[in-house]
């Protein structure tokens, strides 16, 4: 008996091991790995050409969606720095008596680039898994509709 091709996409999931690994070290960041697990539920399902062909619609969608925040984000940026509360590096970091200060301006700069970062490979992977069961659950629909015909 013909053994079933287990779906690459499924090996994904080993990137949650990485949201595991930021619980333990309490990094916000590296916790967002862990909805990688997702791409487990992938593994029973059989890797055919109509698969791959959803595959890249999904892919292409959240890559527009990171794409348009991406560049919201940086044009957000540009013009906090334009309107003077952002403060170019060379100005915020001084040297004090051996110690470096740092500009509350330009910290709260990167706290926003940095959080802005996490929340956009949130949706963008989120775009992706929304898209990719809408697209799988619809193929599901017409396929038992074939069968009742």
């Amino acid at each position: 008996m013909k053994q079933a091709k287990k779906n690459p996409l499924s090996y994904l999931g080993w990137l949650g091991v990485i949201g595991i690994i930021g619980i333990y070290y309490m990094a916000p960041w590296m916790i967002t790995f862990l909805l990688f697990f997702f791409f487990f539920t992938y593994s029973r399902m059989v890797p055919d050409e109509l698969f791959w062909s959803n595959v890249r619609r999904a892919a292409t969608k959240a890559f527009a969606v990171n794409i348009g925040f991406q560049t919201l984000t940086f044009l957000f940026l540009f013009f906090r720095a334009v309107s003077g509360k952002g403060i170019p590096f060379s100005e915020a970091v001084q040297a004090s008596g051996g110690a470096y200060l740092v500009d509350a301006n330009y910290l709260l700069s990167i706290i926003i680039n940095s959080s802005m970062n996490v929340i956009i490979f949130i949706v963008t992977l989120c775009t992706f898994f929304f898209c990719l069961m809408r697209y799988n659950r619809q193929e599901k629909k017409f396929v038992e509709e074939d069968k009742t015909c």
